[in-house]
Order: C-alpha cells, then sequence, then structure tokens
C-alpha cells in the first residue's frame, strides 16, 4: 500500500483532535483508535457519499420494461414497482396513480416506441395525447 502524507492547517487538526477527544469511547468502537484513523474515516464516508450520489444522479428514475400497443410498463425506481400505463381507444391512463395526468404518463410519452403507437392510433381517431404538461 502506497502512503501519502496531506497538510492540514494546526486549527483544523486541532478540531479533529478535539472532536476525537471527546468522543474516544464511542470511536474506539467502530475501532477508530486515533485522530488520524478518524479522519480517514471522515474522507472515506464523504467519498462514498459523493459516489452514490453520483450513481443515483445517472441511475435514471423510471425504465421501460415492454411496449405495446395496449400500453407501456415502467420500472419506477422510487417506488419500487412496475407501472402499467394503459393506451385505450378514450385515452391514457395509469393504474398505479388512477388518472391521466402523471409522471409515469409523462416518462411514458417521451419514449419513441409509445409515440408512434399514439401516431398510428390517432390516425385510427383515438383521442390520445401526442405528450402531456406535467410539472
Amino acid at each position: 500500500m502506497t502512503q501519502e502524507k496531506i497538510s492540514i492547517p494546526k486549527d483544523e487538526w486541532k478540531l479533529v483532535q478535539e472532536y476525537y477527544n471527546k468522543h474516544e469511547e464511542q470511536l474506539k468502537l467502530q475501532r477508530i483508535r486515533s485522530p488520524t484513523m478518524l479522519l480517514r474515516q471522515w474522507m472515506l464516508d464523504k467519498y462514498r457519499e459523493i459516489e452514490q450520489k453520483t450513481a443515483e444522479k445517472f441511475l435514471s428514475r423510471f425504465e421501460h420494461i415492454n411496449v405495446d400497443s395496449n400500453g407501456v410498463k415502467i420500472l419506477d425506481r422510487q417506488l419500487k414497482e412496475v407501472v402499467q400505463i394503459r393506451i385505450k381507444q378514450d385515452g391514457i391512463y395509469c393504474e398505479h396513480d388512477e388518472t391521466d395526468e402523471c409522471e409515469h404518463i409523462k416518462y411514458a410519452l417521451e419514449l419513441e416506441e409509445v409515440r408512434k403507437i399514439v401516431i398510428q392510433k390517432r390516425k385510427e381517431g383515438w383521442n390520445l395525447p401526442l405528450f402531456i404538461d406535467y410539472p
């Protein structure tokens, strides 16, 4: 393992030491046996927090599972559920939210495969929106 040294201003290092001394018994239960180990743990915790936020940012809340002429199934990672969107002659409907205007429908209408179905069905006289203005 390669080790590097870092410089920390004395007043900041003093804060780390004071924190360690104040919480020493609790920290030793976590196998943190020195102010240096405490600082290292804080840095690792912050690194993991940033990595988690970055991963969440790039992992979309919604993912379409499948699309057919009857509708679309969408995985909602926040709800941890698969949501069914029905495409019917008189409109589009979210079974989860029991409405024709919600974020699931907005997402569904952004999918190219769904838009193609909606456009085709509109040509056949179906009353379907091309988009919804949902916040």
